[in-house]
């Protein structure tokens, strides 16, 4: 079974989660084999994190206000003078840390689950391990992106989820007539093409498998113009 990455996709979240980490890091350091350094590069990382999340949201804040005003000077209502908005105050910047902070933390996760005293514990203390999450069958649905590559052929791209494969499907001027099953994304369709100098559009479909049975719904169709050569 598919299970998604163990960093939070929101940059919010990525605060709370990078906090934690960095935060039980002296907990696990010595049984995972890690320097003291990499423990305050993890912290440091953290806490610029932070920072800026903070910063970036206050100044959008503040433009906002900044804005508000400014189009009330320029528009009205009219009315008694008004004080313009404050400059924002925020706390000083942290340590300067170098770019790629989770570049950077993915490879000391990396060099934590690598370390044979790992345990799922231990991951699941630090965040690093990723709840697993199951489409329901039932409202699963394939989203098809096609495209040419090389030799004019199409790819046809989808994912897995945590379902066991596709079954596709192909119109080529005449209906839709069965393709492939296909297990592992992507899938490259390399049927013979029109003659040369001649195009066509053919469309594509798919649907999950669970097992060797249909689940779900049709992916919307998908389609491409391909042309002989």
């Amino acid at each position: 079974m598919a299970k998604p990455h163990y960093l939070p996709p929101k940059d919010q979240d990525r605060v709370v989660w990078l906090n934690n980490f960095a935060g039980k890091l002296p907990t696990h350091k010595v049984t995972v084999g890690l320097a003291d350094a990499d423990v305050v590069s993890a912290q440091a990382d953290a806490a610029a994190w932070q920072w800026i999340v903070g910063w970036n949201e206050a100044m959008r804040t503040r433009a906002q206000t900044v804005t508000a005003y400014k189009n009330q000077l320029r528009n009205g209502p009219a009315g008694a003078a008004t004080a313009p908005p404050a400059a924002p105050e925020y706390a000083a910047a942290p340590l300067n840390v170098a770019p790629d902070l989770f570049g950077r933390i993915g490879m000391l996760v990396q060099r934590i689950k690598n370390h044979p005293a790992y345990t799922e514990v231990i991951g699941q203390d630090l965040g690093i391990v990723a709840a697993q999450v199951i489409e329901d069958p039932q409202s699963a649905k394939p989203v098809l992106i096609v495209s040419l590559v090389d030799g004019g052929h199409v790819n046809v791209g989808w994912k897995k989820g945590s379902l066991d494969g596709i079954r596709l499907e192909v119109d080529r001027g005449t209906g839709w007539q069965f393709l492939a099953v296909d297990t592992n994304p992507d899938y490259t369709d390399n049927a013979p093409l029109p003659p040369v100098g001649q195009s066509a559009i053919w469309k594509y479909r798919g649907i999950y498998l669970l097992g060797d049975d249909p689940v779900g719904q049709w992916s919307d169709a998908a389609s491409v113009a391909v042309m002989g050569s």
